[in-house]
């Protein structure tokens, strides 16, 4: 079991970069900051031909797996899984069992930890559901690049993105919520 975008060498016990794999993982980071969700940035890989570190085609949990791993920032978090039994083998994810270690530097980063931290950021303001001042719940669509970024001056709801057809001419426009609804 491997990192994507990291090599391990055994005789150093270090990880260096793989540049395959971290091309893929700037690609992840660049698509989500630039408003991708993680099934549309799992389609794009899978159309690409391009598979996981374990050869399997993308899903939105592999992407967000990668999202969420600060090793890609140069840390790494020790501990994460933890031996119940040795004689096994049998690895238990640490729940708070055993004391996890956090290692800043630890080696090499892909991604500069101004954009990890960017992308963790936009994950924490995609996942709150908003209230609109109507009192309308609008959750975060990563479909348009200016999903709930545009805002109406007058009664403060959210654009959206419609097509509008006028006399045959179809264009598409972005309308203030209240007044389609």
């Amino acid at each position: 079991q491997g990192c994507l975008g990291y090599d391990y060498d055994v005789a150093t016990k270090s990880l260096s970069i793989n540049e395959d794999g971290a091309e893929v993982v700037r690609y992840i980071f660049d698509r989500y900051v630039a408003g991708a969700g993680s099934t549309m940035i799992a389609r794009e890989l899978n159309e690409q031909g391009i598979t996981t570190i374990r050869g399997n085609s993308w899903t939105s949990s592999s992407v967000m797996g990668i999202i969420n791993n600060e090793k890609y920032k140069g840390d790494a978090l020790l501990q994460k899984e933890f031996t119940v039994d040795f004689l096994q083998k049998k690895l238990k994810k640490n729940e708070g069992e055993v004391p996890q270690y956090y290692v800043e530097g630890n080696h090499e980063a892909i991604i500069p930890k101004d954009i990890f931290l960017r992308v963790q950021e936009e994950l924490v303001r995609r996942r709150n559901v908003q209230a609109s001042p109507s009192g309308k719940k609008r959750m975060y669509s990563c479909t348009h690049c200016f999903s709930q970024m545009v805002v109406c001056g007058s009664c403060g709801e959210v654009f959206r993105r419609i097509h509008w057809n006028n006399h045959g001419c179809r264009s598409i426009v972005w309308r203030c919520a209240s007044r389609l609804e």
